[in-house]
């Protein structure tokens, strides 16, 4: 996924382990009321985030604390 996706579109990623499809990013609004994406999505679910973004190739991880 690129950045410009995860800050501006819609992004859904099927997973490869459990083969189900997670909702990553929503900013235009398709299945929530306001924009949301995955670091607000896990907050909502009592976890705590650590964002990693690598400028150079714009590749962004979530990783749990």
């Amino acid at each position: 996924m690129s950045k410009q996706a995860y800050d501006h579109g819609v992004v859904i990623i099927q997973c490869a382990s459990c083969e189900n499809r997670h909702l990553i990013a929503d900013n235009l609004g398709w299945f929530r009321e306001s924009k949301t994406n995955i670091e607000t999505l896990m907050v909502e679910q009592g976890e705590k985030v650590k964002r990693i973004v690598a400028e150079e190739s714009e590749i962004m991880e979530w990783i749990p604390e």
